[in-house]
């Protein structure tokens, strides 16, 4: 070794000098003691098996067994080292080490023939790093790609078994406490937020302040719901939630069951025709319902309570039963209205209500219009010769006038 080779050549330049006897005990190194040879116990050689060892007393202040301080002073050399460890490896095992740092006989630190720095074996899955293929790989026990946890590639790139975890604790200067924050791979391309039976929050920020001054988005789960949202502390602005798709949006409940649809053209559907209901027979109603075109009604239009049917905001059509209303009174019109049938031209008929009589009219209210069927009055035949004082006119079905005869 070199160190031997050193203390070797200072011991023979030492007897070549000035004679006289060596210091110290058998193996002990040499050292100028006051103009005479020294030996310590503390730094011998064992010349059988080329071996040096360095083994002080015990310190009881600071100090260090060895320490190795070269000057460096030339800017255009890669200096080797101040400490070069090269052994001849003509046969050895794979975990052979260039340098072992040991604690009362334990390894704490170690370096292999393999460009593995290995922990401290005492524990029950030392840790280790070994270099390799291009990347530093991290792990636990032997040293060996089967154990491998963590790996960081020439390309930039960090890689996880699947098996890992990226994971975060609870402190702010001591990782090897609480873990209360794991990412996972569930599953080829599918990433998991976990942690046992603790439900899990994902925040997004639009801002951030610090803590209590934010904008962000949420998806969170809150006792036993799925909440998806917006969110803002202190100077945060509240912002708009918006679900956007280049096809259609779809809402699949009850396992994923089709339900609802949003089309590409902006178009509200059920996903199976006839097949869902919105709101819920007096209970889980919508409120009011606000539509610029025409509704179309495949059944029935069903009112539980007194309701309007409003134009304009005038009240065209009242339908009961109410206070005022009973099953057999059910629509109202308001006097003065149509109840038109086929259109509003004067092409069509209408019946209109005018104090208590009702009128046939024309659609457009412009004339009177004719009644066809059969007259029933609303009493009985009533014997006797009646003296005309006048006539009213009536047409048949072909149009023709018939002046009809009358008394008052």
């Amino acid at each position: 070794m070199s160190i031997d080779i050193i203390a070797r050549g200072l011991a023979a330049k030492a007897l070549a000098g000035g004679g006289g006897s060596p210091g110290g005990s058998s193996t002990q190194f040499q050292f100028n003691n006051a103009g005479a040879f020294g030996g310590t116990s503390g730094f011998t050689w064992d010349s059988a098996n080329q071996v040096v060892t360095l083994a002080p007393a015990a310190f009881a202040i600071a100090l260090s067994a060895l320490s190795i301080n070269p000057t460096w002073n030339n800017g255009a050399l890669a200096f080797p080292g101040a400490l070069v460890i090269n052994p001849t490896d003509t046969a050895s095992g794979a975990l052979s080490a260039l340098a072992d740092f040991q604690l009362g006989g334990i390894s704490q630190f170690k370096f292999t023939k393999g460009a593995v720095i290995a922990g401290n074996s005492g524990a029950a899955l030392p840790p280790y790093m070994m270099f390799a293929n291009n990347a530093f790989y991290f792990g636990s026990g032997s040293p060996v790609s089967a154990n491998n946890r963590l790996a960081m590639i020439a390309n930039g790139s960090y890689q996880v078994v699947s098996g890992g975890r990226f994971a975060w604790t609870n402190s702010g200067s001591n990782p090897d406490t609480t873990i209360d924050l794991i990412l996972y791979r569930d599953a080829a391309s599918t990433l998991a937020l976990r942690n046992g039976v603790n439900p899990q929050t994902f925040n997004i920020y639009n801002t951030y302040t610090d803590a209590s001054n934010y904008e962000r988005g949420i998806l969170q789960w809150n006792s036993n719901v799925l909440f998806i949202g917006t969110d803002k502390g202190g100077t945060g602005v509240a912002r708009e939630l918006r679900l956007t798709s280049t096809g259609s949006v779809n809402i699949a409940p009850n396992g994923g069951t089709l339900a609802w649809t949003f089309t590409t053209g902006g178009h509200f559907l059920a996903w199976t025709d006839n097949a869902y209901d919105i709101g819920a027979s007096g209970a889980n109603r919508p409120r009011n319902l606000y539509l610029a075109g025409v509704a179309n009604v495949g059944g029935n239009f069903n009112f539980t309570v007194n309701a309007t049917i409003q134009v304009n905001g005038i009240n065209y059509l009242s339908f009961g039963p109410s206070s005022a209303l009973t099953a057999s009174k059910s629509i109202i019109v308001d006097t003065g209205n149509l109840i038109a049938f086929g259109g509003l031209t004067s092409a069509s008929s209408a019946l209109k209500g005018s104090s208590a009589t009702v009128q046939v009219r024309l659609a457009d209210d412009t004339a009177f219009a004719a009644i066809q069927g059969k007259l029933t009055t609303d009493n009985a035949y009533t014997a006797g010769a009646p003296a005309a004082t006048g006539y009213v006119t009536i047409y048949d079905s072909a149009g023709t006038a018939y002046k009809v005869l009358v008394s008052t």
